[in-house]
């Protein structure tokens, strides 16, 4: 006699989370504010890619999670952020000389910026373990950007690990950064 295992499959489920920006403070509960980021987490079943009815949600400024029900209304009291930015103060500009610079006042949370190259060329690295050459040298090393232009960088990893400096000449260059974080990973 031959047997096959035809046990029950256990229930197998998935999250799927949505980022909210709150357009109002929470009257009812007062666990939010205006501006405050909300994370809502939906229990999936895998099987079915159905909800379960198991819904969270917190506040991820303060960390706290929100009563249920929600009292908020999507639209009105607060607004989906899937692949927003929301901006983030203070901006700041960096004088580039013949020294490299770094970053100097990354606001909490940002993940994104922005920069703007004025006044000279710079010569520019974001991987953490180069530094970079320019002011002159026979052989740069890093990435040139030009009096004018303007260039992103696209996570944490990459403002930590920025640096420069100008690329050649006597004129120091300035860089303006506008700072960002992005939401770009509901499912």
């Amino acid at each position: 006699m031959i047997l096959n295992d035809f046990s029950v499959p256990s229930p197998s489920f998935m999250y799927e989370t949505t980022y909210y920006r709150a357009l109002v403070d929470d009257a009812a509960n007062t666990e939010y504010v205006k501006g405050d980021i909300l994370l809502l987490s939906e229990q999936v079943d895998e099987a079915t890619l159905l909800p379960t009815g198991v819904v969270k949600w917190k506040n991820v400024d303060t960390g706290v999670a929100i009563t249920l029900p929600f009292a908020g209304t999507v639209g009105t009291d607060v607004e989906a952020l899937d692949n927003k930015r929301v901006s983030l103060s203070p901006a700041e500009t960096l004088i580039v000389s013949s020294t490299a610079v770094s970053l100097g006042a990354v606001p909490a949370g940002a993940n994104h910026a922005e920069v703007h190259v004025l006044d000279a060329a710079i010569i520019l690295t974001y991987d953490g373990a180069t530094a970079p050459v320019g002011n002159g040298a026979a052989a740069p090393i890093g990435i040139r950007q030009g009096n004018g232009q303007v260039f992103e960088l696209e996570s944490a990893d990459e403002i930590a690990n920025f640096s420069a400096m100008r690329l050649d000449g006597a004129t120091d260059a300035r860089i303006y950064v506008e700072y960002t974080c992005q939401f770009d990973f509901n499912d």
